[in-house]
Protein backbone atom coordinates (compact mmCIF):
# COMPACT_ATOMS: atom_id res chain seq x y z
CA UNK A 1 0.00 0.00 0.00
CA UNK A 2 1.11 3.40 -0.48
CA UNK A 3 1.46 5.95 2.01
CA UNK A 4 -1.77 7.61 0.58
CA UNK A 5 -3.34 4.63 0.64
CA UNK A 6 -3.12 3.67 4.53
CA UNK A 7 -3.65 7.59 5.30
CA UNK A 8 -6.97 7.32 3.71
CA UNK A 9 -7.62 3.89 5.24
CA UNK A 10 -6.83 5.53 8.75
CA UNK A 11 -9.37 8.20 7.98
CA UNK A 12 -11.88 5.65 7.31
CA UNK A 13 -11.71 3.64 10.25
CA UNK A 14 -11.59 7.25 12.37
CA UNK A 15 -14.83 8.34 10.51
CA UNK A 16 -16.17 4.90 11.37
CA UNK A 17 -15.36 4.92 15.10
CA UNK A 18 -16.33 8.47 15.59
CA UNK A 19 -20.22 7.22 13.79
CA UNK A 20 -19.76 4.58 16.13
CA UNK A 21 -19.23 6.76 19.05
CA UNK A 22 -22.11 9.58 17.93
CA UNK A 23 -24.31 6.63 17.29
CA UNK A 24 -24.05 5.34 21.20
CA UNK A 25 -24.00 9.07 22.50
CA UNK A 26 -27.07 9.64 20.17
CA UNK A 27 -29.08 6.11 21.54
CA UNK A 28 -27.99 7.12 25.12
CA UNK A 29 -29.51 11.02 24.65
CA UNK A 30 -32.71 9.18 23.49
CA UNK A 31 -32.90 6.53 26.29
CA UNK A 32 -32.88 9.83 28.64
CA UNK A 33 -34.88 12.05 26.47
CA UNK A 34 -37.79 8.94 26.40
CA UNK A 35 -37.49 8.94 30.20
CA UNK A 36 -38.19 12.63 30.26
CA UNK A 37 -40.90 12.40 28.18
CA UNK A 38 -42.43 9.84 30.33
CA UNK A 39 -42.04 11.87 33.51
CA UNK A 40 -43.44 14.85 32.23
CA UNK A 41 -46.28 12.52 30.38
CA UNK A 42 -47.24 11.63 33.84
CA UNK A 43 -46.65 14.49 35.79
CA UNK A 44 -49.01 16.30 32.82
CA UNK A 45 -52.11 13.83 33.74
CA UNK A 46 -51.27 14.05 37.28
CA UNK A 47 -51.69 17.86 37.21
CA UNK A 48 -55.03 17.30 34.62
CA UNK A 49 -56.80 15.16 37.27
CA UNK A 50 -56.07 17.65 40.38
CA UNK A 51 -57.11 20.45 37.89
CA UNK A 52 -60.56 18.82 37.66
CA UNK A 53 -61.04 18.27 40.96
CA UNK A 54 -60.28 21.67 41.79
CA UNK A 55 -62.82 22.83 39.42
CA UNK A 56 -65.02 20.39 41.36
CA UNK A 57 -64.30 22.12 44.38
CA UNK A 58 -64.73 25.42 42.95
CA UNK A 59 -68.36 24.97 41.66
CA UNK A 60 -69.29 22.75 44.76
CA UNK A 61 -68.08 26.91 46.86
CA UNK A 62 -69.71 28.62 43.96
CA UNK A 63 -73.01 26.54 44.72
CA UNK A 64 -71.94 26.84 48.22
CA UNK A 65 -71.47 30.79 48.36
CA UNK A 66 -74.98 30.86 45.96
CA UNK A 67 -76.80 29.28 49.00
CA UNK A 68 -75.47 31.10 51.82
CA UNK A 69 -75.79 34.64 49.89
CA UNK A 70 -80.01 33.72 49.35
CA UNK A 71 -79.63 33.15 53.18
CA UNK A 72 -78.32 35.76 53.99
CA UNK A 73 -80.86 38.18 51.93
CA UNK A 74 -83.78 35.96 53.64
CA UNK A 75 -82.35 37.17 56.99
CA UNK A 76 -82.08 40.51 56.25
CA UNK A 77 -85.38 40.52 54.88
CA UNK A 78 -87.02 38.96 57.84
CA UNK A 79 -85.05 41.84 59.86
Amino acid sequence: RTTFGKRAEQQRNQALQNAEKLKEAFKDYKATVSVRLQQVTESEDKLKQRLAECELQLQTLERERAEQHQTISRLQEEV
